[in-house]
C-alpha cells in the first residue's frame, strides 16, 4: 500500500533560529513567498512545539548553531522522531567545514549558508 503524506497547499515552515534579527528577515521572506511560518528563538523551543503537532509543518528550517540545542541536535530530537520524513533545511553563517559530520543527513535534507551582509562590504559600493 502507497503511503501519502498530506501537504498543505501553503507550506507551514518550522523555523528555529537564534538571532532574532535572521528570523524576522526569514519570516518575512517566507511569508511573501505564501509559507505560513511558525518561529522559534532556541533548539529547546523548536522541540516542545514541534512535538505539539509534527504534521502541520513541511519543512524545518533549522539555525545549525544556537544556545543549548543545535539544529543537528533537533532534527534527531523532534524531526526524525515523531516525522521521520520530514525535509529539513540547516542554515549556517559558518563554514561547512567547520560544522564536521555532527549528523547524520538524509536524501530531504540540505545545508544553506546564510550569506547575509551589508551592500558596503567587501569592497561593495553603493
Amino acid at each position: 500500500m502507497l503511503k501519502t503524506t498530506r501537504v498543505p497547499s501553503r507550506p507551514r515552515f518550522w523555523l528555529a533560529e537564534d538571532s532574532e534579527a535572521v528570523r524576522r528577515v526569514a519570516e518575512k521572506v517566507l511569508t511573501r513567498l505564501g509559507a505560513r511560518v511558525i518561529a522559534v528563538a532556541d533548539g529547546q523551543q523548536a522541540v516542545d512545539r514541534f512535538a505539539t503537532d509534527p504534521g502541520q509543518f513541511r519543512p524545518a528550517l533549522l539555525d545549525i548553531m544556537m544556545p543549548g540545542l543545535s539544529g543537528f541536535e533537533v532534527a534527531p530530537r523532534a524531526c526524525r522522531s515523531l516525522s521521520p520524513d520530514i525535509p529539513v533545511l540547516f542554515a549556517s553563517g559558518y563554514a561547512a567545514e567547520s560544522l564536521g559530520a555532527k549528523t547524520e543527513l538524509t536524501a530531504n535534507d540540505t545545508i544553506l549558508r546564510k550569506t547575509l551582509r551589508s551592500r558596503f562590504s567587501a569592497g561593495g559600493s553603493a
